[in-house]
């Protein structure tokens, strides 16, 4: 009889911790970034810093090129991807590990952990690709990626894995007020 009380009370913490666990936003939801690196979610979030980033994202669309910036204040994931004017695979390339995207004229991705673990990892030619599931070039773009390998860059031989990476960014609508 003094069993029952034991696993009725650890049976209401476990499901009281699952009520606290962040979730990833559906795909359908506009101007919102969600990943698991090495399994755990990732959200961008509000942070301050330079610049103050709102909602945790950061847009830049020129040329049908993307650059986006996701952050949670530690954690920085970085997407840039080149000549988005149609739906499809888009493969990723050798990232220089400088977040620095101008004027690239390759699909990139790069995860700034340094204040995490104190590294960063990026892209290789073998880390995966991104698809574009959805487009109004300039305007709005969803893609998703199932998994992408990124490497230490001062330790390639360390990798993280991203999977169940889903974006959808609506330039009509990213800043406007909630």
């Amino acid at each position: 009889m003094k069993l029952y009380p034991l696993i009725l009370g650890l049976l209401l913490v476990a499901s009281s911790c699952n009520d606290d666990d962040p979730s990833a936003p559906p795909i359908t939801a506009e101007n919102t970034f969600s990943c698991k690196i090495n399994g755990e979610l990732f959200v961008p979030e509000d942070h301050g810093g330079f610049p103050i980033i709102q909602r945790g994202i950061l847009v830049s669309q020129f040329d049908n090129n993307w650059e986006l910036k996701f952050g949670n204040g530690p954690i920085d994931v970085d997407i840039y991807i080149v000549d988005v004017i149609e739906t499809g695979d888009y493969t990723l390339a050798r990232s220089d590990g400088r977040a620095d995207f101008f004027k690239k004229t390759e699909n990139l991705m790069e995860v700034d952990l340094q204040q995490v673990t104190g590294s960063t990892h990026v892209s290789t030619s073998s880390s995966g690709s991104i698809e574009v599931l959805e487009l109004e070039v300039n305007k709005r773009v969803i893609l998703q990626f199932e998994e992408i390998v990124l490497e230490n860059l001062s330790n390639p031989e360390e990798t993280i894995v991203l999977t169940e990476g889903k974006l959808n960014i609506n330039l009509d609508t990213l800043f406007e007020e909630e």
